[in-house]
């Protein structure tokens, strides 16, 4: 069982990340960090249709496979979540594997607190969020378009995804 990571470390990991490859630009380019870490991104079609995407790690190789029925930004977004995935939970060889379902966001039930594996997935799309969208471009931005419309277009992400990091950084 790993140590849940705070949206401040998260953010922080993701900052580190941005500087440490040279991707303080907008949008960020996360095929281009996979690119820059020698990780393969394969488009696939999954057999079963309620995967995304996955991280798979084998001594030196690590690839990602995204369902290449997913739109653009939904692609771009599961990318960053597997990087998150890569830097957050992938010491060694594996696979983390994610479900569309595990990909949103969701309530505990009976109102307690998740599980590991989900935890591990609200950790992997806090990382995505901030790779994707840098809380001080966020910032940034909006005081020149505070248009959420606007802003998921300048990011490359999708409309839902911003109003998300909109919110959680409690920009409005």
């Amino acid at each position: 069982m790993g140590t849940r990571k705070s949206k401040y470390e998260i953010e922080q990991e993701a900052k580190k990340v941005l500087q440490r490859y040279g991707l303080y630009s907008l949008p960020t380019d996360p095929l281009g960090l996979a690119h820059k870490l020698g990780i393969t991104v394969n488009n696939v079609e999954f057999i079963d249709d309620s995967l995304s995407a996955l991280i798979a790690r084998k001594g030196e190789t690590t690839r990602i496979f995204v369902a290449q029925s997913e739109p653009p930004y939904r692609k771009r977004f599961s990318v960053a979540h597997e990087l998150g995935h890569y830097f957050l939970h992938l010491p060694g060889d594996g696979e983390i594997v994610d479900k569309r379902i595990h990909m949103y966001r969701g309530k505990a039930l009976n109102g307690g607190d998740w599980d590991e594996g989900r935890a591990r997935e609200i950790e992997a799309n806090r990382f995505a969020a901030a790779l994707l969208m840098p809380e001080e471009f966020v910032r940034d931005q909006w005081e020149v378009t505070p248009n959420v419309s606007a802003m998921a277009k300048i990011f490359k992400v999708s409309q839902s995804a911003m109003g998300y990091r909109i919110d959680d950084l409690d920009i409005w």
